[in-house]
């Protein structure tokens, strides 16, 4: 969902529901949704008496969202390995053992995220910048656990990551004349993993 108030203030608003056949039926559905918003402040009267600003934006957004990409499917379900091989006789007996110890409540991961920007262009729209300060933490990534004297592993939704930084650009468009254009930009940034 959309909206627009006079070109100023902008909503953007969105629900999603996922499925995935990795995860065992009663953790195959889940919801997530995002929001925006948006404030042109280069359109409010008390702005109209500032010079060189052509575009002033501020914009804001946080959202979740789940993830199945790299989980294997049926994880939640057993699976076995050939083990050791023993000889009867003529025959030979291949023994089978379980693959991984099953956790039936493997889901997605879940990434959620805050963004915060400001847009602007100034000088007759010659100088454009964007600048966005970012935090998105993924909770409950899939991760394989090690036993002890044990030879299998187990997964289970337990990592987490932090990604956070700020992102800056810059750029200049000019003419020397109507024959020549020109145009220079410059991009910054800086993360953070935690």
């Amino acid at each position: 969902v959309s909206y627009n108030f006079r070109g100023r203030y902008l909503v953007n608003a969105t629900i999603r529901t996922d499925g995935s056949s990795k995860f065992a039926p009663g953790r195959r559905w889940d919801q997530s949704g995002s929001i925006g918003l948006g404030w042109v402040i280069s359109d409010e009267d008390f702005f109209t008496g500032v010079q060189g600003f052509d575009f002033l934006k501020l914009r804001g957004a946080w959202g979740l969202t789940n993830n199945s990409n790299g989980i294997p499917d049926n994880l939640y379900r057993p699976g076995i390995n050939n083990a050791s091989s023993a000889v009867f006789g003529d025959n030979v007996f291949t023994a089978i053992r379980p693959a991984y110890i099953v956790d039936p409540n493997i889901h997605y991961e879940v990434v959620r995220g805050l963004d915060i920007g400001l847009d602007m262009r100034a000088f007759n729209r010659r100088l454009n910048a964007e600048e966005t300060y970012y935090n998105r933490t993924t909770t409950d990534i899939l991760t394989t656990l090690d036993i002890p004297n044990d030879n299998r592993s187990f997964f289970t939704n337990l990592g987490k990551i932090t990604n956070k930084g700020i992102e800056v650009s810059l750029g200049w468009n000019d003419a020397f004349n109507r024959d020549f254009n020109y145009g220079v930009s410059v991009n910054f940034s800086h993360n953070k993993n935690i």
